[in-house]
């Protein structure tokens, strides 16, 4: 079932320190928080990624998670729990995950966790959307609403 942005508790997410590999409340990287919502709120697992993996190098195992896991949709048909591909430093390694959209279906906040920072919602305004790459959203979701 899709969820709407008043049927998840986000601020439960936000505040989870960042750690490297992480993927639950204790602390978390992006991807771990993706994955620890869609766990928590839709009950769908997604693959682990190899701890041998730096940080720099992880986009290629994020486009393979994407090939594997997720099914590519277009940036016009996002709904909340949508998973936001980002590129930083020209190179596709971070992940979101849409919170809000407006009536006119048009995305307004998504949740993220940044090395150094806590997990948070933000605006997918001006920077975000500049690093916007595809968006995604998990296979058992997709077959499960309406685009």
């Amino acid at each position: 079932m899709m969820k709407t942005t008043a049927d998840i508790e986000w601020t439960k997410y936000v505040g989870i320190p960042y750690v490297d590999l992480g993927s639950d409340f204790v602390g978390c990287d992006c991807y771990g928080l993706v994955s620890l919502i869609l766990k928590m709120e839709w009950g769908l697992d997604c693959p682990e990624y190899c701890p041998d993996v730096p940080v720099r190098e992880r986009g290629p195992f994020i486009q393979e998670v994407a090939e594997e896991c997720f099914i590519p949709m277009p940036l016009s048909s996002m709904v909340v729990g949508t998973i936001i591909l980002f590129q930083v430093a020209g190179n596709p390694i971070h992940i979101g995950m849409l919170a809000a959209i407006d009536r006119l279906g048009r995305p307004l906040r998504f949740i993220h966790c940044l090395s150094g920072c806590n997990s948070v919602v933000e605006r997918f305004t001006g920077i975000w959307q500049n690093r916007t790459l595809g968006s995604y959203m998990h296979k058992d979701m997709y077959s499960t609403c309406m685009i």
